[in-house]
Formats: structure tokens, C-alpha cells, sequence
């Protein structure tokens, strides 16, 4: 299924898709935000559409609109910018607040402050779901991971706005468990995130960057043979993949486990 609510950005940073199957590096910082040119700034008003998808009749209007308002904000018309979001929620009541959709906005371009800042001018009893993943990515390139993980799991339980198909409702659920996993991940928490991995995954278990992800961390957390079996059935499936050793060694070696890496190749190159 093609994720509606990326994480790219964390991948934001990230995906927070997301695009998402590769983790967030469990040893380094979260990885700088990507920006956008002003040319590029309306594909994130097109993704708003993505996102919420809209009645034929709405569709065209709230398109121009969202797209306006982040050319409006590529200019440094913050005020224009606002005014235009605040027009196209009225327009789409499906979408998210305009104060989210402009922190949104800012995220993309790499303006994590102003992302920040955008985001605590909101009513916090906003339950929307685009509100608890734009905060969910921003806290999370900003390390505040506990923010970051109780904002990931309001997404596995909040109501969808009214008119959400099942596809979209599955998405936040699959937004939600690649953004505990990310948290997680970056905690050095393998098992808790193993955990997410799996629930992901029965929701999507054709989805092979993800069950390489799981093996990765299930290895990570001590639990070698069920990490093996992830990467058998990977190559099973695609002889493209690495066999089970070399997936197993390369994750040891990454992870400073040289010992461990040399002994499983020297038993594969004996084979």
C-alpha cells in the first residue's frame, strides 16, 4: 500500500513514509531535514491533497489554494501565507488546521524553529491526525523523544476526520508503528521496537524493506534466530537480497561486533 502519511521527513526526518521501511540510525543524531525550493514548495500543498483526499467539487479550489499559500510562504508572506490556509480549511473542512499545515510547511523546507512555533499556537486538544504526526516529526528531529513517542502512539488511537476511507485509517495506524519503532530505534530500545516492526508488518507483509528493518533490530535485541528467518524468507523471495549470513554478519560488523561478523563469514565461505 502506498504510504499516504510518509515519513519521509524523518526521512522527516521521516515517514514520522512517511516511505519508510529503512530505520533512523540508531547511533547518530536524527539527520538534518531536507529542503525544498520555492519551486518545490507546492508539492507539500499537493501532499496536504494526498493526505485528504477531497470531494471532485472541493478538489480543484482547495489545490489552488494550498498551492498558493506555499508560494506565499517561499516568499516570506507568512501573513498571505496563513490567510490562504486558514481559506482552504474553510473550503476542506477534512483538512487539517491551518496553523498545522504551515508547520508542515516550514518542516519541509528544513525551518524547524518556526515548525516548533507554529505548532504551540495550536488549541492542544486538537486531535487531528496531521496535527499529532507534523508534531510527532518536529519533535522528533529535535530529539525530544518522549514528545515525540506519546504524539506517534495518539496516532494508532485517534478518531479520523469524517469521510476517511479504510485506507487512510490503516495509514495512521501504519504511521504510528513506524514512528514508535523510529523512537524506539533511536533509543537503542530493539525490543520495543521489534515489537512495532511486527504489528506493521501484518498490515503489510509483502513489504520487504520493512521486514528487512525488523530483522535488523530483532538481531539488535538478541533474538538472532527470528532475525535469520526474516532474512530467509527475503531471499527465498528475491535471490537479490543477501543470503541470511551476509545480512547477519554485515548488522554485526555495523554495530561493532567484529568478532561475532568473522566467525559467521569464515562458516560461510567454508560452505
Amino acid at each position: 500500500m502506498r504510504r499516504i502519511f510518509p515519513l519521509g521527513m524523518l526521512a522527516v526526518c521521516c515517514s514520522l513514509r512517511c516511505a519508510l521501511a529503512a530505520p533512523l540510525t540508531d547511533l547518530e543524531p536524527a539527520p538534518p531535514v531536507p529542503t525544498e525550493t520555492a519551486g518545490e514548495s507546492t508539492e507539500s500543498a499537493d501532499l496536504f491533497l494526498e493526505n485528504n483526499p477531497l470531494p471532485k467539487s472541493e478538489a480543484e479550489t482547495t489545490k489552488q489554494t494550498l498551492q498558493d499559500a506555499a508560494r506565499s510562504l517561499a516568499r516570506d508572506d507568512i501573513e498571505g501565507c496563513l490567510a490562504l490556509l486558514k481559506k482552504a480549511a474553510s473550503l476542506s473542512p477534512q483538512l487539517p488546521a491551518p496553523q498545522v499545515m504551515l508547520a508542515e510547511f516550514y518542516l519541509r523546507a528544513g525551518n524547524l524553529n518556526e515548525a516548533r512555533k507554529s505548532l504551540q499556537s495550536i488549541d492542544q486538544t486538537d486531535n487531528h491526525p496531521q496535527f499529532h504526526l507534523t508534531s510527532a516529526k518536529v519533535a522528533f528531529a529535535e530529539g525530544r523523544f518522549e514528545e515525540a513517542n506519546n504524539h506517534f502512539a495518539a496516532l494508532a488511537s485517534v478518531a479520523p476526520p469524517l469521510g476517511w476511507t479504510p485506507d487512510q485509517v490503516q495509514e495512521i495506524r501504519e504511521a504510528s508503528y513506524d514512528g514508535l519503532a523510529s523512537v524506539a530505534e533511536a533509543r537503542q530500545q530493539w525490543q520495543v521496537a521489534a515489537t512495532h516492526l511486527e504489528r506493521w508488518l501484518r498490515l503489510e507483509p509483502d513489504d520487504a524493506g520493512l521486514r528487512q528493518r525488523l530483522g535488523r533490530v530483532l538481531l539488535l535485541a538478541g533474538n538472532e534466530a527470528q532475525a535469520r528467518a526474516h532474512f530467509e524468507a527475503l531471499h527465498r523471495q528475491d535471490e537479490t537480497f543477501n543470503r541470511p549470513d551476509v545480512s547477519v554478519a554485515a548488522i554485526y560488523l555495523q554495530n561493532g561486533h567484529t568478532e561475532k561478523a568473522n566467525s559467521i563469514l569464515s562458516v560461510a565461505l567454508a560452505e
